[in-house]
C-alpha cells in the first residue's frame, strides 16, 4: 500500500511541476514539489542486496543525516560505484560531485581536473593521454592539492593509478612528484587490469581514498539554495556551453588567430574557478582544436587585484616559464593595478569580459605594459558561486 501510495504521490507531483512550470516564461515554476527518496549504497555489492546509502555525518561530525535522490532524475553521483574508501561523508560526495561536474565541456580531449573543497586547483587537458593530463593539473599546484580529489575524464589506467596521490613506499614515484589524495574518479577502470589499478590507490593511500567509478551526469534541471528560510531555485549550470566567440582586441598590440583561440580554451577554465577568480595558464592549439592546456596559477579573492596577485604567485612559485602566458578573468577589471600586476609577471596577453567605468584608463595602462587585452562580450561574464 505505501508503495502503490508513493508512485502515485511522484506521478502527481510530476503533473504539477510541469503545469506550474508554464505560468513563467523562464521555465522555473511558481510553485515547486520535490520527491525525495533515500539513496542507494554506492558500493555495488551492497547496492545489489537494496542496502541505503549511509554517511557517517553530515555537514559536521556527529551531525546526522540521511542522502536523498530525486525521484525520477536518476544519474549523478548517487549513481556512481564506490569501489574503494571508507564511507563517504556528505560533504566528501559533495566535493567529488562538484570537482567531477567541472568536466563538463572537455569531452573532446583527454582531462583531469584536481580540487579541493569542489574548488578547482589545477586543470590540465593532452592529446598525449590522460596520465599527461593528470601531471599538467596536479603540477598548477602540488601544495593546495594536499587532501585533493582529482576527476579523469578518461580510463584511469595502471599508469595513471602509480601517478595519483602519495606514494608512501616510494615504490612507483618520486615522493616529491605526488600527493595524498582522498577522492578519486574515473569513467572506468583500464580493461583487464582494474583489479590492479585499484590496488594500487589503495595501497597507496592506506585505503583512505575513496575510488569512485564515475557516470553521466544528473539530468536534474535545477540547482538550489537555502539560507535564512529563503529557498533560491535556478537553472542548472551548463559548463559545456562555448563562450560565444565576439571579442575584440582593444589595445595597440595584438595577437594572431591561434591566440584567440588559446584564450578563449582558457577562458574555460575561469568558469570554474570561484566568484572573482583569475586564473593564469598556457595552451596549444592547431587549426582551432586544443591539443594541449593547463593553468599555471589559480587565484580567487574578495578582490580581484588579490586573487590577480595570488594567481600570480602561484604561476611564479610553481610554472615560471617566460613564455606566452594568458591571464583570464570572469569579470572585467575595475582598475588598472590588475594590468600593473600582470606586468610585473611579464605577462604577454589577458582576456577579460569588457565593462567597468575605468575601462579606458585600463586599456591605456595595459599599452604602457606592451600587453595585448582581448576583451569579450561583457553578456558572457560567468561567476562560479
Amino acid at each position: 500500500m505505501l508503495n502503490a501510495y508513493n508512485k502515485i504521490t511522484d506521478y502527481n507531483v510530476k503533473i504539477a511541476n510541469l503545469i506550474n512550470s508554464k505560468e513563467n516564461q523562464d521555465g522555473l515554476p511558481r510553485r515547486f514539489y520535490i520527491p525525495l527518496k533515500q539513496a542507494k549504497s554506492l558500493k555495488p555489492e551492497l547496492r545489489a542486496k537494496g542496502k541505503l546509502l549511509e554517511l557517517p555525518y553530515g555537514e559536521n561530525p556527529g551531525q546526522d543525516a540521511i542522502p536523498y535522490e530525486v525521484t525520477g532524475y536518476m544519474m549523478g553521483i548517487l549513481d556512481w560505484k564506490q569501489f574503494g574508501g571508507s564511507e563517504p561523508s556528505f560533504n566528501k560526495l559533495r566535493e567529488c560531485a562538484k570537482v567531477h561536474k567541472l568536466l563538463q565541456g572537455f569531452d573532446a580531449i583527454p582531462t583531469a581536473i584536481t580540487g579541493k573543497h569542489g574548488i578547482i586547483s589545477g586543470l590540465g587537458s593532452s592529446d598525449e593521454g590522460i596520465e599527461k593530463a593528470y601531471q599538467l593539473a596536479h603540477k598548477c599546484d602540488p601544495e593546495a592539492d594536499l587532501g585533493n580529489e582529482t576527476m579523469l575524464n578518461r580510463q584511469c589506467t595502471v599508469n595513471a593509478a602509480k601517478l595519483i596521490g602519495l606514494d608512501l613506499k616510494s615504490k612507483w614515484k618520486r615522493k616529491e612528484d605526488t600527493v595524498f589524495t582522498e577522492g578519486i574518479g574515473a569513467d572506468s577502470y583500464e580493461e583487464d587490469a582494474i583489479e590492479t589499478a585499484v590496488d594500487i590507490l589503495k595501497e597507496k593511500q592506506k585505503k583512505k581514498a575513496t575510488i569512485f567509478q564515475t557516470g553521466p551526469y544528473s539530468k536534474f534541471p535545477y540547482d538550489f539554495r537555502v539560507d535564512d528560510g529563503m529557498f533560491l531555485c535556478q537553472k542548472v549550470t551548463d559548463y559545456s556551453k562555448p563562450i560565444s566567440r565576439k571579442g575584440k582586441w582593444v589595445t595597440r598590440r595584438k595577437g594572431n588567430e591561434e591566440i584567440e583561440d588559446q584564450m578563449y580554451y582558457l577562458m574555460e577554465t575561469v568558469w570554474r574557478t570561484p566568484s572573482n577568480g583569475v586564473n593564469v595558464g598556457t595552451a596549444k592549439t592547431e587549426d582551432g582544436k586544443l591539443r594541449e592546456m593547463r593553468t599555471l596559477g589559480i587565484g580567487t579573492s574578495t578582490k580581484r587585484s588579490r586573487a590577480m596577485w595570488m594567481a600570480l604567485e602561484n604561476y611564479k612559485k610553481f610554472n615560471w616559464k617566460k613564455k606566452d602566458a594568458i591571464i583570464v578573468s570572469d569579470g572585467f577589471f575595475p582598475d588598472e593595478d590588475n594590468i600593473e600586476f600582470a606586468g610585473e609577471y611579464e605577462i604577454e596577453y589577458i582576456i577579460v569580459p569588457e565593462g567597468g567605468r575605468k575601462k579606458n584608463e585600463v586599456i591605456k595602462r595595459a599599452d604602457d605594459q606592451g600587453i595585448a587585452m582581448y576583451f569579450i562580450d561583457s553578456s558572457e561574464r560567468f561567476f562560479s558561486h
